[in-house]
């Protein structure tokens, strides 16, 4: 009986990358889960609210560096597609180096603090322990920016599973320090602050451990840092479609507060702060699989092996899409449950039981657009991808946040995200009909060349994965 065995190869890739990034990315999501349980039990409300308020400005520090981890990889990946591996030492080099002046860039926006807080919707009880949050967090900024760069260096060196597991360690070791620094010590937001940081310092020392333990594919060496401004340009412009997914999170948490606030009240954005855990938390999911496909589809990209390309984004589309259908389970049959588990006052209950079961429906179409901008961002078409990020955030959201809460009040702002995905999602679907239009002009203009059966080498950890290519 024929078998493809292709299909079989493509399938064994996909979730062995897609899983290990996938619990990544969700170990990501669960540090802000963490922080917002046991902040809302050791500083209730206020403390939720105003870690809710602070929480956009430090998502800019995971935004700069997954603007140059995953730039970094996904030019990486392209070179090495290309065979060209002395050009990705190079651009490993150099994009350690970009973390150098974000920094400095996010240390300069401290003067300027308290105006953005307010403008992000920090009432005067909640200015000081929002501040208080930033200030450490931007403060330890570089070892987030740095664990961030070199996880993505990690996955696209064929080690997904050790990535994983420095994630999952960073996770231990914030449960425990959130657990002493703010229940023990009653550190509040500034120990859930400081709690986070030193994980990510455990979790930037172990994957450095890595890299010179002489398990990685780059040769470390002082070649590889000599400062290239092509080669940054490059990682950036790769890069911004991933920036701009944080920063889309950013305005969306920013515009929701602000609207919560207007409506109702602190208890409102206390509420918006256990709604958006979930959403992060599923969101997170979601963007693992599009991250996991991304090495792939990279390496692929450059080798010119379009029909495997293509099988691996169906398998991240579909996979996405079903966790979404999960994640809208999930979110109305828990409407009544999950909110207790974060301690809220009686009206925030109401609230927060009310946005779970109203938002519930935006998750399968946040799987659709997470995984196309991680793909178009995959295969160098960074326009696209930046595209699907900005246009939500920056016009189709706002639009929504403005009009449904006039409308019908607290539901309108719950019910904003499903109404803008919806739009996105068709968007989304145009731009794939599109792409696959290109491609078969392409191939009717310009046949392949008759090339005999070879081998796809992908980089790995502990050796070369061998997958035959059927061509």
């Amino acid at each position: 009986m024929f078998r493809n065995d292709s299909k079989t190869r493509n399938g064994k890739l996909f979730f062995r990358y897609a899983i290990a990034s996938t619990i990544s990315m969700l170990t990501a999501g669960v540090y802000t889960l963490v922080d917002g349980f046991f902040v809302g039990w050791g500083a209730g409300d206020t403390g939720l609210a105003a870690i809710n308020v602070a929480f956009p400005l430090s998502l800019l520090i995971v935004a700069c560096g997954e603007m140059i981890g995953t730039g970094g990889a996904v030019t990486i990946a392209l070179a090495r597609g290309r065979g060209n591996h002395r050009a990705a030492d190079r651009i490993f080099g150099n994009m350690l180096l970009l973390l150098i002046p974000a920094e400095l860039s996010l240390i300069l926006l401290l003067p300027w603090l308290d105006p953005i807080l307010i403008a992000a919707g920090a009432a005067p009880e909640l200015l000081p322990a929002a501040r208080t949050y930033v200030q450490i967090t931007a403060g330890g900024g570089f070892f987030m920016m740095a664990t961030v760069c070199l996880t993505a260096a990690m996955r696209n060196d064929g080690a997904p599973r050790l990535a994983m597991g420095i994630m999952v360690a960073g996770l231990a070791a914030n449960i425990v320090l959130d657990y002493l620094f703010v229940l023990v010590f009653h550190g509040g937001v500034a120990g859930s602050a400081w709690a986070t940081i030193l994980a990510q310092m455990i979790c930037f020392l172990l994957a450095v451990c890595y890299f010179i333990s002489g398990r990685s594919h780059f040769r470390i060496n002082r070649t590889m840092f000599r400062l290239q401004s092509k080669l940054m340009c490059r990682i950036v412009t790769a890069g911004i479609p991933s920036f701009g997914v944080q920063i889309s999170v950013a305005a969306v948490i920013f515009l929701h507060n602000r609207q919560t606030l207007l409506y109702g009240g602190v208890a409102a954005v206390a509420a918006y702060a256990i709604i958006s855990y979930v959403e992060s938390t599923i969101l997170m999911l979601q963007q693992g699989i599009g991250t996991g496909i991304q090495p792939l589809v990279s390496y692929l990209q450059g080798a010119g092996e379009k029909e495997r390309r293509n099988s691996i984004a169906r398998l991240g589309l579909v996979t996405a899409i079903l966790i979404g259908i999960a994640g809208t389970l999930l979110s109305a049959g828990g409407s009544g449950i999950i909110p207790p588990l974060f301690n809220a006052g009686t009206e925030t209950l109401r609230f927060a039981e009310r946005g779970l079961l109203i938002s519930a429906a935006v998750y399968p179409f946040l799987g659709l657009q997470k995984v196309s901008e991680s793909y178009f961002q995959a295969i160098g078409r960074p326009g696209t991808a930046s595209l699907l990020v900005y246009l939500d955030c920056f016009a189709l959201l706002p639009i929504s946040l403005l009009l449904l809460p006039h409308l019908f009040g607290t539901d309108g702002i719950w019910a904003a995200m499903p109404v803008s995905k919806l739009g996105m999602a068709l968007l989304t679907l145009l731009f794939w009909l599109q792409s696959r239009n290109r491609e078969r002009l392409q191939k009717i203009q310009n046949p392949p060349p008759f090339r005999a059966d070879r081998t796809l080498l992908l980089p790995s950890a502990r050796g070369i994965v061998r997958g035959e290519i059927n061509l």
